[in-house]
């Protein structure tokens, strides 16, 4: 182990035997930690963000409990919530007849959350019938979501919302290949713009961009490799992001690929200057100067996932 100048702090969904999967934060120095459970429900918790201000913390729950049996989120049925910092005033702002999940939050100022939602039409595994983006407030009650997704685009056109700029705009991952920006207002009427990337075609997920919108952080596959599985070889990166044109270049590879583990889901540090990923449910920090990688989660009774700085915004 070895001991930071600073400790970290991160929230994260983490599981142990005794109370499932739960929102907790952890700060940790790389020897020592501590974790505070935000949540102890009947239904696993996911996927914890923070809201620019820090004010509120936005994640999803699984209410048919399909998760405890299956990693395929096209048979779960889940609701976005929101609660405070210290896990109090919980709130459901959707309902739970899809599956409600990958939550980022607007950084325009309109403090809004944005999600894909799964409609699953046979029930069957991995029918992924109908992948829509959709977004509502923290004051909103079931129903009272918007869809962004283009309603002229056919029903099987699948849309994937990730990480947002200031200005409004959103990296959305149309199909298994093709990343834009889109520009989501007027609702009904979006606009896309094509992502250069260098290393095209490739699938790119779990996308988040730094606060200063000069880098992005992603998770790459390959094509020949994606339908094999989509997380087991997949290769956490970060790289140069221009918004103006937009492009993705001068890609860093912050590990080797292991098609034996799950290595994923990055956030950028509240100063861009260091990332979080997990390898195999333990936390690790990227530190982007010194392009060192460093275990920072140190109850390895505990299985982490999704970690986000806190302060950070995904």
């Amino acid at each position: 182990m070895t001991k930071l100048n600073e400790p970290v702090t991160w929230y994260a969904s983490v599981y142990s035997p005794e109370r499932g999967r739960q929102i907790a934060k952890t700060t940790s120095d790389g020897v020592d930690s501590t974790t505070e459970y935000l949540t102890d429900g009947q239904y696993w918790a996911y996927k914890p963000i923070t809201n620019p201000d820090g004010s509120k913390i936005a994640f999803f729950i699984v209410t048919n409990e399909m998760d405890k049996e299956t990693g395929d989120v096209s048979l779960w049925k889940s609701k976005t919530c929101v609660m405070n910092p210290d896990g109090s005033d919980i709130r459901e702002l959707t309902g739970d007849d899809q599956f409600n999940g990958n939550l980022h939050w607007t950084r325009d100022g309109t403090n809004r959350i944005v999600w894909f939602r799964i409609t699953n039409h046979s029930g069957e595994p991995m029918d992924l019938s109908v992948v829509k983006i959709w977004r509502t407030t923290t004051d909103a009650t079931p129903g009272d979501e918007e869809m962004l997704s283009d309603p002229n685009d056919p029903e099987y056109y699948r849309e994937y919302s990730h990480s947002h700029l200031k200005d409004g705009r959103l990296f959305v991952l149309r199909g298994s290949k093709r990343h834009f920006l889109m520009t989501p207002d007027p609702v009904g009427a979006p606009k896309y713009e094509p992502i250069a990337y260098e290393n095209d075609p490739m699938h790119l997920h779990k996308i988040c961009i730094s606060h200063d919108e000069t880098k992005i952080s992603y998770m790459k596959q390959t094509l020949e490799d994606l339908p094999k599985d989509e997380y087991m070889g997949g290769i956490v990166c970060y790289a140069d992001f221009d918004p103006s044109v937009p492009s993705i270049s001068n890609e860093v590879e912050i590990h080797e690929p292991d098609y034996h583990r799950i290595i994923w889901y990055s956030s950028f540090s509240p100063d861009d200057k260091q990332i979080l990923y997990t390898d195999n449910g333990k936390v690790m920090l990227h530190d982007i100067e010194t392009n060192t990688n460093i275990k920072v989660s140190t109850d390895d009774s505990l299985e982490y996932r999704y970690p986000n700085f806190e302060g950070s915004i995904k």
